[in-house]
């Protein structure tokens, strides 16, 4: 029997910043953290849940804000994606047409939107209730997948980005998770 040869581990870096309620600023710290994921050697990027824009004072921007996914935010992230092999994972809100928003999990790589999925889960913690406002309408009910944790929304205080590259895989359990990099906005 022949052992398969190791698979080489990835890098994964996570892009943490408090959304704030303008889109292109948004777009603009994401593209910041994809290019310092980049210069990092990153393979992938993991960018904040519901990164388009948010405001908890106004639950209506969700609605407002809402891009399609060849709209002018994924374009831009798509454009500092191209040329590169790094792939960034994010969701945004999306029009559903009906006056309501779709929770959409995208994937970027290459400049092109590898993967997209419209969520069935929605978060409902805290005084948020994503399953009962109005403007989230799930695409379906009838598929379970696993429930996901949310970690919430972060301060409005802080208005800071970092990206924290980690190297273990299940290849390589000895290895250590390690600081790389960070952005500061």
């Amino acid at each position: 029997m022949t052992t398969p040869a190791p698979k080489a581990p990835i890098t994964v870096a996570l892009g943490q910043f408090a959304v704030g309620k303008v889109w292109q600023e948004n777009a603009d710290t994401c593209v910041t953290l994809i290019q310092r994921a980049i210069a990092a050697g990153a393979d992938l990027l993991v960018l904040p849940e519901a990164v388009l824009a948010r405001d908890i004072a106004d639950p209506g921007l969700v609605l407002k804000a809402a891009q399609a996914i060849d709209g002018p935010f994924i374009t831009q992230l798509l454009a500092a994606t191209a040329g590169h092999g790094i792939t960034v994972v994010l969701t945004i809100h999306t029009p559903s047409g009906t006056g309501r928003v779709f929770n959409v999990l995208v994937a970027l790589r290459d400049g092109a939107v590898i993967a997209q999925y419209r969520k069935l889960h929605l978060y409902d913690a805290f005084a948020v209730k994503e399953s009962t406002r109005p403007q989230i309408q799930p695409k379906s009910r009838k598929t379970s997948g696993q429930p996901t944790p949310f970690p919430g929304y972060p301060s409005r205080s802080r208005r800071s980005a970092s990206i924290t590259s980690t190297a273990p895989s299940p290849t390589t359990p000895s290895a250590k998770p390690s600081s790389r990099c960070a952005a500061t906005t």
